[in-house]
């Protein structure tokens, strides 16, 4: 399999689920800090549509690489990140066995795996979803999301 099609979006076309509105859409993506003593703002999901074709000209696309790129500062951290194909699961990755902090502009990546012999599947459309927790609510407490994407292969 040869690369076909790298598919991103920018990270302002994402949301925050479980608080929307402390969740600012700048110019640059997504800029999230919790505030006040409402605790549960300490974790936060933000999900991100990647517009994806399943096929082209008769040929289907293949997932290979998920990736986010984001900033984080003070205490927060990444602690989950899931792929969906529609409601499917394709990838997930949950704390302890990640955990990043990542105080300069970085990118995340993660190669989906194979299952049951062949490369995965792909139907309904890709969304990336990321956790970010927050051991608490300070002023240098915060997250930058700038891009999200999806490496397709055919």
């Amino acid at each position: 399999m040869s690369l076909k099609q790298p598919f991103w979006t920018h990270a302002s076309a994402g949301n925050a689920e479980n608080h929307p509105t402390a969740a600012k859409h700048q110019i640059d993506g997504i800029f999230y800090r919790p505030t006040g003593e409402d605790t549960s703002r300490l974790h936060e999901r933000f999900t991100f549509a990647v517009p994806t074709p399943t096929l082209q000209n008769g040929r289907k696309f293949y997932p290979s690489f998920a990736t986010v790129r984001l900033q984080t500062s003070g205490t927060a951290r990444v602690s989950l990140i899931y792929v969906y194909d529609g409601e499917r699961e394709l990838f997930g990755l949950r704390w302890p066995d990640v955990d990043l902090k990542l105080p300069n502009v970085d990118n995340i990546r993660y190669k989906i795996p194979c299952r049951n012999g062949g490369p995965p599947t792909m139907m309904y459309g890709i969304n990336i979803t990321v956790c970010i927790q927050f051991d608490k609510a300070g002023t240098d407490d915060w997250v930058r999301f700038y891009s999200v994407g999806m490496d397709l292969y055919s």
